[in-house]
């Protein structure tokens, strides 16, 4: 296969998704019980304590796309308040396209050695940070090991051929997910990573169907594969994560989207949260916004998602309340939430007026927030891993002040627990629309208030005194956590406090006892 083939199979996946959107044991690696739904032993909202953000990055957005150069990044990372590195493959593929997988114990040398990750892995490590990796179990390419050696392992249709990527057959071969050998190299790939490489776990790339169920038999789904590199890497590193790209696999490629099930939430610590944040995509033309698949996209347009209203000052806080509380979680797991990711656009060029008020919310609503590559310092360009281009993040250059920003709403997250993992409240009574909620978690309770509109905002809020067990006598401290600001008021004030936002605002407020 020739670069410039590879290279565009992998860059179908992102022109699909924009063109979309501009238009608007079984085995000796399977638990006992595996094929139940067990509650896994780790459940619940402090099993994975997530202080900073989850950071997503190619190595294709650094000059020399290597490993080192991001290993020199860390110490940066770190200041920003990240825990946990996913990068996107570094495995030998298809020319430069990272998805296009050939070895998955080759480390592609257009990004290094495997010293080279040892060594990113060690340094991480040292700076409390937790590193993944990109598994890919949906696809495979020509000329690839699994191709070549397992053809078996390619999903047969009931006419006996083998099938493509279901529904973008561009994308390549599709794996049949739920054949026992493939299963096993899988689960065999991931332990091998984990314990020579030391890392954390994996980011579980696409684990959707990956099927047409009208014309493949039998249940294929991820369920099993999951399952299996679960136990084979807990086996090594009882505290390794796994974390899905989404939360279950009928959801977005099924053909009815409305009843599924979070299914993944048995296996992975957390998902990325696209029934809630979308796609983002669009152009200056025609406008930006989130998105996401309802049912098969072969069948079914897309659809706006909660964060698009919210972005367009659309919803009012008691809907986004609400829409957080209902959201489909099992377990007690986390939901990774973003504004943005590498499949999708730049929120500094889609919404730069909004984006440090989408920043703010992310990073108090429940669950854990996820910062793309560059989107700390507001670039605008966007790295293909396959486009053979030198268009690359300008680090040195970016918008530093913004970054500084990240990281101190990031600060404010981890010493506040009440952010972390604590309840969410709608406070909104009165005036203008604003989005305004209280975290609270025993004594530590923070008021979140947001604009996301082009006019200041005037509302009055109620904090429930008595529901938190103080005095309407009493005063209480009301500290900025962005602007270090301080007021103090009485607790009767608190149930009608007034409010100011300024256009696309934000106010992140720890409340106190004064004295």
């Amino acid at each position: 296969m020739s670069c410039s083939d590879s290279c565009h199979k992998r860059s179908l996946r992102r022109k699909i998704i924009f063109a979309v959107l501009v238009s608007l044991a079984v085995l000796s690696f399977l638990p006992a019980g595996a094929g139940g739904n067990a509650r896994p032993a780790d459940y619940g909202p402090g099993a994975w304590p997530v202080k900073g953000a989850i950071y997503e990055v190619s190595l294709e957005y650094f000059p020399h796309h290597s490993l080192n150069e991001l290993t020199a990044r860390i110490p940066n990372l770190q200041k920003l308040g990240i825990s946990v590195l996913y990068l996107t493959p570094i495995f030998k593929c298809a020319g430069n396209a990272q998805y296009l997988i050939l070895n998955y114990y080759d480390i592609n040398p257009r990004y290094g050695t495997a010293a080279d990750l040892k060594h990113l892995v060690k340094v991480a490590h040292q700076h409390g940070i937790e590193v993944l990796l990109d598994l890919v179990t949906s696809l495979t390419t020509d000329g690839s090991y699994i191709k070549t050696q397992h053809p078996d392992w390619i999903l047969r249709g009931k006419d006996g051929k083998m099938q493509r990527y279901y529904p973008f057959p561009a994308w390549g071969w599709a794996l049949d997910c739920a054949n026992r050998d493939l299963i096993k190299y899988f689960a065999q790939v991931a332990s091998y990573y984990v314990k020579n490489f030391h890392i954390d776990g994996w980011r579980i790339d696409s684990p959707l169907n990956n099927y047409d169920p009208t014309k493949v038999s039998g249940d294929h789904t991820r369920m099993q594969l999951l399952r299996a590199v679960r136990t084979a890497i807990t086996q090594t590193d009882p505290k390794a994560l796994m974390i899905a790209e989404v939360p279950a696999p009928e959801f977005m490629w099924g053909k009815d989207d409305q009843n599924w099930k979070p299914l993944f939430d048995e296996m992975c610590q957390a998902s990325y949260n696209y029934p809630f944040c979308g796609f983002l995509g669009g152009d200056k033309k025609n406008g930006y916004g989130y998105i996401v698949f309802k049912g098969s996209p072969l069948i079914t347009p897309m659809v706006p998602t909660p964060l698009n209203r919210i972005v367009h000052n659309q919803m009012t806080s008691k809907e986004f309340v609400e829409a957080v509380k209902n959201e489909r979680i099992l377990d007690g797991r986390l939901r990774a939430n973003f504004i943005e990711n590498h499949d999708t656009a730049r929120v500094a060029a889609a919404f730069p007026k909004q984006e440090r008020a989408l920043f703010v919310l992310i990073c108090t609503m429940p669950g854990v927030p996820v910062v793309h590559a560059g989107q700390e310092i507001g670039s605008t360009v966007h790295p293909d891993a396959s486009g053979g281009t030198r268009i690359v993040v300008d680090w040195a250059k970016g918008d530093h002040n913004l970054e500084q920003f990240y990281a101190q709403v990031l600060r404010g997250r981890a010493t506040n627990n009440a952010l972390l993992d604590g309840d969410i409240q709608d406070v909104w009574k009165s005036g203008g629309r604003a989005i305004t909620f209280l975290r609270s978690k025993g004594k530590n309770h923070v008021l979140v208030a947001l604009n996301f509109g082009q006019e200041s905002v005037h509302c009055t809020i109620g904090i429930p005194v008595t529901k938190l067990g103080w005095s309407a006598k009493r005063k209480y401290r009301l500290k900025d956590q962005i602007t270090g600001q301080e007021t103090v008021r009485q607790g009767k004030d608190l149930e009608n406090l007034d409010l100011s936002i300024k256009p696309y605002g934000y106010q992140i407020v720890k409340l106190t006892p004064a004295n």
